[in-house]
């Protein structure tokens, strides 16, 4: 038989093992692909250095 703290351990990594990273998630749903790229290829502006 487990002790609470055993219990609440495995309990606690199970469910972190299940979820998704939520800074994963957030960086996508602020920042989707589609966003970045369009911004790119919109605002072309010349180099800063030039050699």
């Amino acid at each position: 038989m487990r002790g609470f703290t055993q219990t609440f351990h495995f309990w606690k990594e199970n469910k972190r093992a299940q979820s998704v990273p939520l800074n994963a998630f957030l960086t996508y749903v602020t920042l989707p692909w589609w966003s970045i790229a369009k911004d790119l290829l919109d605002h072309r502006e010349g180099p800063i250095l030039t050699f």
